[in-house]
Order: C-alpha cells, then sequence, then structure tokens
C-alpha cells in the first residue's frame, strides 16, 4: 500500500470520528424536562421533583396517584380507586404521575403545576408530547367521582 492511499484512508477515518462526535453532541445537549414519576406514593397537595404548584395561594393542590388510586387530600377523593384499574402505565414506564383532577364544584378551584424545560435555544422550534388520558373513579362514601 502507498503512503498516500494510506493517508487517505487515514483522513476518511478522521473524518468520520470527527463526524460521529459531532453527531453524538446533539444528544448530549438535549432538551429536558423533569419527568413526574418521582414520588414515593400516591398523595394529595404534593409535587413531583422539578414540579412546582403554579399558583400555590390561588388554586388547588397537584395530586399524585398510581395505577389503582387516585391522590387527593381527605374526603375530596383521596385514595378512591380508578374505573377500569388498573390503568396502563405512560408510554415513560413511569408508575405513579400528576393527577389534576376536577372532583366537583370547589368555588372555581382548579388544579395546575409548573416546571421549567432545559437546553432550549431561543429562535429553534421545538415539539413537545405530553402525554394525558381521561379516566374516572369509583363512587365511595367518603370519596368523589
Amino acid at each position: 500500500m502507498t503512503f498516500i492511499r494510506m493517508q487517505r484512508i487515514f483522513l476518511k477515518r478522521c473524518f468520520f470520528i470527527i463526524f460521529f462526535i459531532c453527531l453524538t453532541n446533539q444528544f448530549v445537549s438535549a432538551q429536558s424536562i423533569p419527568g413526574t414519576g418521582t414520588s414515593a406514593g400516591i398523595c394529595g397537595n404534593c409535587n413531583p421533583t422539578g414540579w412546582a404548584d403554579a399558583d400555590p395561594n390561588q388554586d388547588g393542590t397537584p395530586d399524585i396517584a398510581n395505577r389503582t388510586q387516585a391522590g387527593g387530600l381527605g374526603t375530596i377523593g383521596a385514595g378512591a380507586t380508578w374505573e377500569n384499574a388498573p390503568l396502563p402505565l405512560p408510554p415513560t414506564g413511569d408508575v405513579r404521575w400528576v393527577t389534576l383532577r376536577d372532583v366537583g364544584p370547589s368555588n372555581n378551584i382548579e388544579e395546575n403545576l409548573t416546571t421549567t424545560m432545559t437546553g432550549l435555544t431561543v429562535g429553534k422550534t421545538y415539539k413537545l408530547v405530553i402525554n394525558s388520558m381521561t379516566v374516572l373513579s369509583e363512587k365511595c362514601e367518603h370519596r368523589s367521582k
């Protein structure tokens, strides 16, 4: 093999390595949004790690539920079982998730929460995928549907 041929092979390999490093660097600086499955159990008026009540002095209380039971406070649906339980897991595979439930008239208080997305670039367009599900909870003596 001639020196020129060896040099071309070396340059092609260097180009491939540099291209690969640049390609993988795109994934290293990816955008991030905190997951919602970080709670140790179901709860009422609680938020997953990295999330907060968007307006804690005015609005409702975000809850964390699992496949079989709703989160909540006291007599406002806490621990109610879901109809058709167990529910399917979300695409993320989390076994617990945030629930923003409407448990009936309560002075128009609605649940909400907020978080911060990182790794965004001004002027760039992003596609945000949100997984959601609509499900009812069972009625029981001290719980609402």
